[in-house]
């Protein structure tokens, strides 16, 4: 198991108390058990010896996999956490945070006067219904705000069975009031299965069954343990199909494991990519166990608020931003009104999909989900696309196309991104039989650059099943391969485009290479091992990168030249949770912007949780962090995040230049960094023992706020110099027990009641007199103190300001930082004109 950093973990007191997830002096977070059959009563143990206790369990089965705990804010949880880390209890920990969940775009004041349902008109749902209407041994579950299982239109197929997870009862009762009259879920359960032919409000696409799983609030708000506990309920109920129409940008654990539970169950889960126009990663939607659906407009193109990306498989009505164009539902108190967002695109594809499994019964899971892409309309670019994936769904297609006799494809496959020379590896591959028949002696190939290099027979692969099969490949040459997994066609198959799939593995031990390799870096994290360097050319990536394994490090080809624009993906450039050894240089993140996340604030690099981290020689400019005026902006450190340095960076006219907050984000190095024209410079808030010197904070119209004075420390290791100010206003005149002007201020201090020791001057490498240059000056100053070290008597001050790389001796190296930099001043090195 990993190193339980996750342990001292997200819960953070930000988190929790920002968004009311905690009592004043506590917080609730998610543990999953880890492999020992004695975890759950060791973890009972050890929060009742720190102050903490149980506040519920997720279970599945039966059997508890996780379990909600609310632990104290003080040093004892880190005590607890570390102690379950030592004894390997969790396989992770995360906060039971809320997640945003009504997934609607505000609308025009005239919504309420447009009735006209042109979602299901645009799928073709009533030619589809000359074939079928659905079938009530469907059952589909929709985890919301609730239902309003009175609602006129709704009251016919829906069924009980399903739980109030927010309030703790058997009542899912929809009690929304974000919308007009109310009621998310209602909606949400409408446009599945409003019931057809009752001369009242609107016709439902699917007449089958629907049930309740109440996990979000009155205001659209639940916590990731509500939400997992919701999934696996429906599952547990004989729910076929879960339609999920929430999310959010963060990688729960417990939302995973729960979705994950649900597809090990055959179950279909399909969920709405988002609403902000981004190709960040969307969840639950962008897990690969789901389908994401993004919106369209009455057009047929894509809504203006749909997340999309390569991460989205499918289209569906959503609606738009005007008013004129929303998907009409049914809502609370026998009412109907129109919505616009991916949660009413989210619906439109469960309803088609109940219509194919109405039509055809013994369809598989996966064989359903192939068949929604395969008789989708396509959109856009030939073929999948990141606008619309595999097209616009078509009710009529789906359930009157049947899949044909004989067709095998390639669902899914793993390969490594390199290959050590003369090392075996495995590369797998999952194989559908998406045909009507039967399938024997299916013969699987490995090419390596067309060449066979392995081959597996699959005895026999019945309608609709999957088999995976495991190859193994050595490479014995030192270079690039193409590898490929060829399905050769069954007798009678036609369809062959799916029957193959290739891909790249390069003989760079260790190093994955953007666009070479993969087109964006999200891809590259997503496929690299812990430890791997992601190498990334120079080039705009419009992306929001989540970073949530150990040892990454990811190295642009410079802050001017490797270009991450969030103007249209996100609200963060990367975004690192649970984890260590991180490196991000070499990049210019710029444009993030005004989501408040409900765990992760707006930030161009947001570390939570993560120790270790490097992050140096980037730009951040234009992050202007949430509708908070002192939240996110250029670099954020919060939760439990400890022993990183924040090196070399410049940052420009950002909300914030850097953040460090709450819950233990301490012994942080930050050096060197250039902060021009932002809101806040600096902010520490209960942030203790970090060191900040060197920085030069510049034109910010507030240079520093903290509420800690004492235990942070603002100078470096001789104790004689801090940070350059723009707003200080002392001089330096040799006072403050020096014997003479050494370009450190010494009146009117400390400055901001922190720095005893500002700078005159913008701090720059081999400026030994402080005056924002290098040149003959300093050259005297280290000729003086050459070859002296902190050991030797007559160590002193002036010695101390040559020994620029604070190794406690004046040599070489010194000597090389100043040669370096001879004739320059700050406004070069900082690549100011």
């Amino acid at each position: 198991m990993e190193a339980l950093l996750l342990a001292t973990t997200l819960i953070a007191a930000y988190v929790s108390l920002k968004h009311s997830c905690a009592l004043s002096d506590s917080a609730e977070v998610i543990i999953g058990l880890g492999p020992s059959a004695f975890s759950y009563q060791k973890l009972v143990d050890l929060l009742a010896k720190h102050s903490s206790y149980v506040v519920k369990t997720i279970e599945t089965r039966k059997q508890v996999n996780a379990i909600v705990a609310r632990v104290p804010l003080t040093s004892e949880a880190f005590d607890l956490f570390n102690e379950i880390e030592a004894e390997e209890l969790a396989e992770y920990i995360e906060p039971n945070a809320r997640i945003i969940s009504v997934q609607f775009v505000p609308n025009d004041p005239h919504w309420t006067n447009f009735t006209h349902q042109w979602g299901p008109q645009k799928v073709n749902a009533s030619w589809a219904w000359d074939k079928t209407i659905g079938d009530r041994n469907i059952l589909v579950a929709v985890p919301d705000t609730g239902i309003d299982y009175n609602h006129e239109d709704l009251q016919a197929n829906y069924v009980q069975g399903g739980y109030d997870w927010v309030n703790s009862d058997n009542d899912p009762m929809d009690d929304d009031a974000t919308i007009g009259s109310g009621g998310h879920g209602t909606h949400c359960a409408g446009i599945i299965a409003a019931q057809i032919n009752n001369s009242k409000g609107i016709a439902g696409l699917a007449q089958v069954r629907v049930m309740a799983e109440k996990c979000l609030d009155d205001q659209g708000w639940g916590t990731f343990a509500d939400c997992a506990d919701a999934i696996i309920h429906a599952v547990d109920q004989g729910a076929r199909i879960v339609s999920i129409s929430w999310g959010t940008y963060y990688r729960s654990e417990a939302i995973h494991n729960a979705v994950k539970y649900a597809h090990d169950a055959g179950v279909l889960l399909v969920a709405g990519s988002g609403n902000n126009g981004w190709t960040g990663k969307f969840y639950p939607a962008a897990f690969d166990e789901v389908i994401a659906v993004t919106a369209t407009d009455t057009a047929d193109t894509k809504s203006s608020f749909a997340n999309y990306g390569n991460w989205v498989e499918l289209a569906a009505p959503g609606g738009d931003n005007s008013g004129y164009a929303d998907i009409w539902s049914t809502i609370r108190n026998n009412d109907y009104g129109g919505l616009s967002g991916t949660s009413e695109a989210c619906p439109h594809v469960v309803g088609v999909a109940a219509l194919v499994w109405s039509c055809f019964p013994n369809m598989t899971r996966d064989q359903l989900r192939v068949h929604l892409r395969k008789t989708a309309t396509d959109l856009g670019a030939l073929g999948f696309d990141d606008q619309y994936g595999y097209g616009l769904i078509d009710a009529n297609a789906s359930v009157s196309q049947p899949p044909p006799d004989h067709d095998l494809l390639v669902l899914n496959w793993q390969k490594p991104a390199y290959a050590e020379l003369y090392v075996p590896v495995k590369i797998n591959a999952t194989i559908l039989n998406y045909g009507l028949t039967d399938e024997s002696n299916v013969v699987v190939q490995l090419l390596a650059n067309g060449t066979v290099a392995d081959t597996q027979t699959i005895g026999s692969l019945t309608s609709g099943v999957s088999s995976t099969v495991n190859f193994t490949w050595t490479r014995f040459v030192e270079r690039d391969y193409n590898l490929s997994v060829h399905i050769m066609p069954a007798n009678g198959e036609t369809a062959i485009e799916d029957n193959e799939v290739c891909g790249v593995v390069t003989k760079e031990v260790g190093v994955i290479r953007v666009p070479q390799q993969y087109p964006t870096i999200q891809e590259a994290v997503d496929a690299a091992n812990p430890g791997d360097t992601i190498r990334v050319a120079s080039g705009q990536y419009t992306e929001t990168v989540n970073i949530y394994k150990n040892g990454l490090k990811l190295i642009g080809e410079g802050k001017t030249a490797t270009v991450v624009d969030c103007a249209n993906a996100g609200s963060w450039g990367f975004v690192a949770t649970n984890v260590q050894g991180l490196q991000i240089s070499g990049f210019k993140i710029m444009n993030t912007f005004g989501y408040e996340d409900p765990i992760l604030v707006v930030s161009g690099i947001l570390l939570c949780n993560v120790r270790n981290a490097t992050i140096t020689e980037n730009e951040l400019k234009w992050n202007y962090g949430d509708q908070t005026w002192e939240n996110g902006g250029a670099i954020t450190i919060t939760s439990w995040s400890c022993y990183n340095v924040v090196k070399n960076n410049t940052m420009i006219d950002n909300r914030c230049g850097i953040r460090l907050e709450y819950a233990y984000s301490d012994w942080n190095l930050i050096k060197e960094n250039y902060l021009k024209e932002n809101s806040y410079g600096i902010i520490l808030l209960d942030a203790l023992n970090n060191l900040v010197y060197h920085n030069n904070i510049d034109s910010s119209i507030t240079q520093l706020r903290t509420d800690d004075v004492s235990s942070n420390q603002w100078f470096g290791r001789w104790n004689v110099t801090g940070n350059f100010w723009s707003n200080y206003t002392g001089i330096d005149d040799g006072s403050n027990n020096r014997t003479a002007r050494d370009g450190v201020g010494d009146t009117n201090i400390p400055h901001q009641r922190v720095d005893p020791n500002p700078l005159m001057a913008r701090w720059m490498p081999g400026d030994i007199t402080h005056d924002g240059k290098v040149g003959p000056p300093d050259f005297a100053r280290i000729a003086v103190a050459y070859g002296k070290t902190c050991n030797d008597t007559d160590w002193k001050p002036l010695h101390v300001h040559a020994d620029l790389d604070e190794d406690g001796k004046v040599g070489p190296a010194d000597m090389a930082i100043v040669s370096r930099y001879f004739g320059k001043d700050w406004k070069y090195y900082w690549g100011f004109p």
